[in-house]
């Protein structure tokens, strides 16, 4: 009696590790992001060694909106380069004002641009950027965040989040359906009445 109720406490405990731990990878991986979206920041992934030693591949960044007067020499920004789809996180190396004609006219007015640079190269990037494609400030540095909620949203990484708690589930509900019927006692066979 006593080895059969060892063995459901273990189960219990099992059962109670491996959903607790599979919950809280799903809730963190999804709600941390969440969590500065919805406090105006946001959380991107740094994918390249440009910013080391300060940022490194694999870091999750942190990165607050901020206004063209907030902008100074030395931020480290996030911001869409010219003709790309990706963001970079580079430092700012200087604050400029171009006209974007190169005979400007009385009715055209410079614009401020950036000049950034990564912390681990040795030249500034070779375009500027237009204040307006700044995405942000990095404010936060969050060391291998990126490698894990990277890995969270992979389809691997989502079935085994989601496979353990699902199959402890299913496992309980099989065990709590078979279990009564191993405790029921044999039928007796009927007994029919002899013909006369």
């Amino acid at each position: 009696m006593r080895l059969i109720w060892a063995h459901a406490a273990v189960r219990r405990w099992t059962f109670g590790v491996v959903f607790a731990a599979s919950l809280v990878g799903i809730i963190v991986s999804n709600a941390v992001p969440l969590w500065y979206r919805v406090h105006g920041d946001r959380l991107l992934i740094v994918t390249s060694g440009s910013m080391e030693p300060k940022i490194h591949a694999g870091d999750a960044v942190v990165i607050r909106p901020l206004t063209a007067p907030e902008l100074r020499v030395g931020q480290v920004v996030t911001f869409q380069a010219p003709e790309s789809d990706r963001y970079t996180t580079h430092r700012i190396v200087a604050i400029l004002k171009r006209y974007l004609v190169k005979d400007p006219g009385p009715d055209d007015q410079p614009r401020y641009f950036i000049q950034t640079q990564g912390d681990h190269n040795r030249t500034p990037d070779p375009d500027l950027t237009q204040i307006g494609s700044i995405r942000g400030i990095v404010t936060e540095t969050m060391p291998g965040w990126g490698h894990w909620l990277t890995w969270a949203h992979t389809a691997e990484g989502r079935l085994v989040l989601f496979a353990p708690p699902l199959l402890l589930i299913l496992g309980a509900e099989l065990l709590s359906w078979y279990r009564p019927r191993l405790g029921r006692p044999p039928r007796k066979p009927h007994a029919t009445p002899a013909p006369a």
